[in-house]
């Protein structure tokens, strides 16, 4: 069945591969990748945010996005086959034939992990916004070639360090990020993890989630923090977590957006060893304004 799909996505790629030439080009940096979108003529980009990520560096990845009508057809197909009525994920993503694929309600796109390209259609301009999924499919393919990998978190930094709150959707990610006094929101979504040399730096992005934050800027990152919402009548607390428990729990949090195995097992790899050298903990919280400081303090007293 994912051949089926595939096949018809790079058929409707290569039917509009001449209209790439006309297009805006815009490029942005993430983290260490830089990549070129090239954008249908006359549409700005991908929504607020995403201008303060523009870049001059020399791109990893190249993005072509075209607004083509009729992929409409191709890509209620590929939903309808892979996406269960009610799963609330918008997109599946799959190789076959050597390429990436990636489907949703309103993008279906073609990755060539040889030439380091995407290519993404969308069925109009008003549906740009659409192909970012696409753009950090690709994103997190060079991101975990690199040792690196994508976290559903929300980031903030206090003085020079970075912290990073992981949890599943409802956990209280957005939440954090909107009670804290923070220095600066790398993103209330997801967040670029990498090492460099024997550090691991937490990086900003433009996807967001229920906030319309994400600074471009990085810093040294200090701990992972697992929010669970804490019950009535149970007080506010922060534990570590050591050995498997922290790596489940982290695990469960790293944004796999290739379901192919060994993109995953290498994003799973990098994340592995992440938690191997900085503290993972849980916190058990309300959302009150008390619980920034509170849970800067007990990280403060472990450091």
């Amino acid at each position: 069945m994912t051949n089926d799909i595939g096949t018809a996505i790079a058929g409707a790629v290569r039917n509009t591969a001449d209209d790439f030439a006309a297009c805006r080009v815009r490029r942005f940096q993430f983290g260490e990748v830089a990549c070129e979108v090239r954008l249908p003529t006359g549409t700005d980009g991908f929504g607020p945010g995403w201008e303060l990520f523009e870049s001059d560096g020399q791109p990893a990845f190249v993005a072509n996005v075209i607004a083509e009508p009729a992929v409409g057809p191709i890509a209620e197909s590929g939903v309808n086959a892979l996406i269960p009525p009610g799963d609330e994920k918008p997109t599946r993503s799959f190789w076959t034939n050597g390429a990436g694929y990636i489907v949703g309600r309103r993008v279906v796109a073609q990755y060539d992990p040889t030439e380091h390209r995407i290519d993404i259609l969308v069925p109009g301009p008003e549906h740009v916004s659409a192909a970012a999924v696409a753009v950090r499919f690709a994103l997190a393919v060079e991101l975990a070639e690199q040792g690196g990998f994508f976290l559903h978190c929300a980031g903030l930094v206090d003085k020079g360090a970075a912290y990073l709150f992981f949890g599943p959707s409802d956990s209280g990610k957005s939440t954090m990020a909107e009670l804290a006094d923070a220095d600066a929101v790398l993103s209330d979504e997801a967040v670029i993890v990498k090492k460099n040399g024997s550090d691991w730096t937490a990086y900003g992005t433009p996807f967001s989630g229920m906030l319309e934050v994400g600074e471009n800027t990085a810093a040294p990152l200090a701990a992972f923090v697992k929010l669970t919402k804490a019950d009535a009548g149970e007080p506010m607390d922060c534990v570590r977590m050591t050995g498997r428990r922290a790596t489940q729990e982290l695990l469960r949090s790293v944004i796999a957006l290739d379901d192919g195995p060994d993109a995953k097992a290498r994003a799973a790899a990098n994340a592995l060893e992440a938690a191997a050298d900085v503290p993972v903990y849980d916190f058990t919280f309300f959302p009150v304004p008390e619980a920034w400081p509170l849970v800067l303090s007990h990280l403060d007293r472990e450091f």
